[in-house]
């Protein structure tokens, strides 16, 4: 016997469908719109310069101490990262740009770069800053235990990397002391490598990373030395810092993540 669907019936069942469709459309337009509102699916472009252990591509992926921190605090405020390796130098043009929304991972805050740039609460604290030298040339720094007494030797040639700040504090004693240095557009792997072919004199490096930097630039530790500095400040914050064109609502998400964490704390 064939069944029949009596009219009533079917208009019930076309009303009670578009019912359920048009609630289900609104749910959807309300979880899109508080996406949005939320910034739930923003993706972010992050650039990052190759410093192990705070930063480095392992394989094809952005890796290193700083990198994970970041990656973490944006994927928590709803962010999706975009990791873009490239030199200091033009990862400081990319943030002055003033239509490029874009972050970049570690850096120490300056009024300078504040004039520019927006920062992010800080991410880390580094530990003081040390100089490393050649070993077979320890005899050149026997009195030389302070960043001022270094920076008085006009001999003595220090490597550093192009537009890269030391922290305010030992900016404004390299401006006083007026040593001889030696700007690299490149990288830290590349600098060590002048400082062992005698072509530079010495770096100033922070201590967490000097093991990760003579491995990776594949150099004996036993041929340096680490010189503790008497007046090297407590150890420089590092932030996000973010072009002009990232929005203030988009920076605040991240520093929520980072005050509910247990972060370095500005003074």
């Amino acid at each position: 016997m064939k069944a029949t669907t009596s009219p009533r019936f079917a208009r019930i069942t076309r009303r009670a469908a578009f019912t359920a469709f048009a609630f289900a459309l609104a749910g959807l337009a309300c979880s899109l719109a508080s996406a949005a509102a939320h910034g739930e699916t923003n993706v972010l472009r992050v650039l990052y310069m190759e410093r192990p252990p705070f930063y480095r591509t392992e394989g094809e992926r952005a890796g290193g101490l700083l990198v994970d921190i970041t990656r973490s605090v944006l994927e928590e405020a709803g962010i999706t990262p975009e990791f873009e390796s490239m030199p200091s130098k033009r990862i400081l043009e990319e943030l002055q740009h003033p239509g490029k929304a874009v972050c970049s991972v570690g850096w120490f805050k300056t009024a300078q770069r504040e004039a520019w740039a927006k920062f992010s609460l800080p991410i880390y604290r580094n530990r003081p800053l040390v100089a490393l030298v050649r070993r077979s040339d320890l005899p050149l720094f026997q009195d030389r235990h302070s960043l001022a007494s270094l920076f008085a030797d006009k001999k003595l040639i220090l490597g550093r990397l192009e537009g890269f700040s030391f922290g305010e504090s030992v900016d404004a004693l390299l401006d006083e002391g007026s040593p001889a240095v030696y700007s690299l557009a490149g990288t830290q792997r590349q600098l060590v490598r002048m400082l062992a072919a005698g072509r530079i004199d010495y770096m100033l490096v922070s201590p967490e990373e000097v093991a990760t930097l003579l491995a990776d630039a594949g150099l004996a530790p036993s041929r340096f030395s680490v010189l503790g500095l008497r007046d090297a400040p407590s150890g420089n914050l590092r932030y996000l810092m973010c072009s002009k064109a990232v929005p203030d609502a988009e920076l605040r998400r991240i520093n929520d993540v980072l005050a509910r964490r247990a972060m370095p704390r500005e003074p």
